[in-house]
């Protein structure tokens, strides 16, 4: 890089700043569930419920979750507050970068390597994130500053007479981060074998090269740290070891190990060789559209060969304490993949991103001082050359690419996000509105919801309309349902009407929306057929058909309303909500079950009292089901739990209209 410009670090700096800010309501084009669900965390803070360990997305370390609680109460309820997190860790961290490489590795590597993290696809995506990984690279780099703040006296003379409180610090610090680093996301778990395995190359290198080297205090310094981290990280490995349940991604890595314990060495060498390619070739990258154009290898063809060259180099320069570290640092940071293999790679890979960066650095600095001697400007042009080709190629592949792909928008649920906004500009403010979705739990889309309006002022309620139904307090209402979620037909017929269809972009998944206007069903004084527990008691039903063929489809139409809804289950993580199921059996004239469907596509976590609740039964009638008048039973139970709900008066089931087969 040319040395006549002092502000390059700098300008640098500001170049990924603006990467990781532009647009950036526009691209990531929305939001996808998990990252909503950071989202509720931060929701969650901000009500009061401090939680050590969030349950949702397949359990989450905290930090994350309270770094965002902290900006939404700086800067308001925004998608954009959230993702500049993610940002500023970001820059943050290539700012660390760069400082730790000038002193160890050199000007040109620290340059090269700020640049490459700067604008390669990968840590501009990783950027851009609202994920939990995305913090992982700056506390990976503060915790590597501070280590190599701890060998200084091995390598510096001077630094062996300066003892004291400077010390202590880093040794403090180094503990503190490796805390937060555990507290971040599981991929980190292993990152702080970095530093005790390097400790262990150093007792080698002395041996065989260096027998003065003072290692002592060093490793004294080392283990202090290791096991003021451990302790800070104590409650948190306590807390999942007595609720094994809330963490199920650890189960990813069993597979591939429980087959190397029985001798089955077959997976893993398919995973690392998934893994390496990933890396380089074309179509053998992260297949997982959410953070990646699915096959596009991690590194570009520029930076690939750059690394490809920094890793022998590495190789090559192995009694220099610093490159073998890197490689160390490298391998660890890989680990997760060439277990795994190449799927989510992207994130699992994370600990690594900044050492990879710096590899490639070190290849393209030697590029650089190959060429000085053609002139004067040849090693600058070769480093801008090789700068802009990535940033070009990346920035094209991320903005224009990756974010206008059908199935990338469909993955951060634009539609959903097209259809709150259409409520929040077309519904008055204080009167509830209905959303049909695919996913109406409430750790699916109406977690994208809450943070594109504020629910308190803008109540909204989730379906999924393709079999089930609310109406809010029994009362007309506006449903919104994009064309992945349109309406029953049932419902259109009698209860609907089409009030306007929004177009979305022709190329989208969902390429439209359509407004309804939804009048409730005549129930005047009808008398309950049964009560489920004081909490929901049903009102009617029929079938959709006079009868059912063999072989056919029977829709049965059940009609409830809310009496409590906090009677109509226990409370469920992981979003501390009930989660009630309706189930219908048809029974066989031995009261045997003959077919039967579970289901509530109304979920019960919305419910307020007063709402009635609509929803059709889709029941699998057997081929060679004899013709004939079957009964059918109905009921509620919570599917968690496998709890049924009792009926007042006893039973926990209540009859429903029989069904003609013929």
């Amino acid at each position: 890089m040319p040395r006549q410009v002092p502000y390059t670090p700098l300008l640098l700096l500001l170049l990924a700043f603006a990467l990781r800010v532009y647009g950036l309501g526009d691209v990531p084009p929305g939001l996808t569930h998990d990252e909503a669900n950071h989202g509720w965390e931060a929701l969650s803070v901000l009500d009061g419920r401090w939680l050590y360990y969030f349950p949702v997305g397949y359990g989450r370390e905290p930090l994350y979750g309270y770094l965002l609680a902290g900006a939404m109460a700086l800067f308001g309820r925004s998608i954009f507050a959230l993702r500049y997190v993610s940002g500023l860790a970001a820059v943050l961290a290539i700012a660390l970068s760069y400082g730790w490489a000038k002193k160890w590795l050199g000007r040109d590597e620290a340059l090269l390597g700020a640049g490459l993290t700067a604008v390669s696809f990968w840590s501009l995506a990783i950027g851009r994130q609202l994920l939990r990984s995305s913090l992982i690279p700056l506390l990976m780099m503060a915790a590597v500053w501070l280590f190599w703040q701890m060998l200084r006296p091995v390598f510096n003379a001077k630094a062996q007479r300066r003892e004291g409180r400077k010390e202590w610090g880093v040794v403090i610090g180094l503990g503190v981060v490796i805390a937060l680093l555990l507290h971040t996301y599981i991929a980190a778990r292993v990152a702080w074998v970095l530093f005790p395995l390097f400790l262990l190359y150093l007792i080698l290198y002395r041996w065989l090269f260096a027998p003065n080297l003072r290692l002592t205090a060093t490793s004294l310094h080392l283990l202090l740290s290791l096991a003021l981290g451990g302790l800070l990280s104590a409650p948190l490995f306590i807390h999942l070891a007595q609720n094994p349940q809330l963490e199920t991604r650890v189960e990813m890595l069993s597979g591939t190990l429980d087959e190397i314990k029985a001798g089955n060495f077959e997976p893993l060498l398919r995973h690392v060789r998934e893994g390496v390619l990933a890396l380089f070739w074309p179509g053998a990258g992260d297949a997982f559209l959410a953070y990646n154009i699915p096959g596009r290898p991690v590194l570009e063809a520029v930076t690939a060969v750059a690394f490809l060259l920094g890793f022998g180099l590495c190789l090559t320069r192995w009694r220099q304490p610093v490159y073998p570290f890197l490689l160390l640092w490298l391998l660890i940071g890989l680990a997760p993949s060439l277990i795994t293999g190449a799927t989510a790679n992207t994130t699992r890979n994370i600990v690594a991103l900044p050492a990879l960066y710096l590899v490639a650095a070190v290849g393209l600095a030697a590029v650089q001082r190959g060429v000085a001697r053609l002139g004067r400007y040849a090693a600058p042009a070769v480093g801008v050359m090789a700068l802009g080709w990535v940033g070009i190629s990346s920035g094209y592949d991320y903005f224009v690419v990756w974010g206008n792909l059908p199935e990338v928008r469909a993955a951060y649920q634009t539609s959903i996000i097209a259809a709150v906004q259409v409520v929040n500009e077309g519904v008055p403010a204080g009167q509830a509105a209905v959303l049909s979705s695919v996913w109406p739990g409430p750790a699916h889309d109406p977690s994208i919801g809450q943070l594109v309006v504020d629910e308190r002022t803008r109540p909204l309620r989730w379906v999924d309309g393709r079999l089930g139904l609310v109406f809010p307090l029994g009362q007309a209402t506006t449903l919104v349902a994009p064309a992945s979620a349109p309406l029953h037909s049932y419902f259109q017929r009698e209860w609907a009407t089409a009030a306007q269809t929004i177009p979305l972009r022709s190329s989208d998944l969902d390429p439209t929306l359509t407004i309804w206007q939804i009048a409730p069903p005549e129930l005047g004084t009808a008398v309950p057929r049964a009560n489920f527990n004081d909490g929901l008691e049903l009102l009617d039903s029929f079938w959709l058909a006079e009868s059912t063929p063999p072989g056919g489809v029977a829709e049965l139409l059940t009609l409830w309303r809310v009496l409590d809804p906090s009677r109509v289950g226990p409370i469920i993580t992981p979003v501390f909500t009930t989660e009630a199921s309706l189930f219908t059996h048809i029974l066989r004239p031995d009261g045997s079950i003959l077919a039967q469907a579970d289901g509530l596509d109304a979920p019960s976590w919305g419910w307020q009292t007063g709402d009635v609740i609509a929803q059709v039964h889709q029941i699998y009638i057997p081929p060679d089901t004899p013709p004939a008048t079957y009964s059918v039973l109905v009921g509620v139970y919570t599917p968690a739990t496998e709890e049924r709900l009792p009926l007042v008066g006893g039973g926990d089931t209540a009859a429903v209209r029989p069904l003609l087969v013929e």
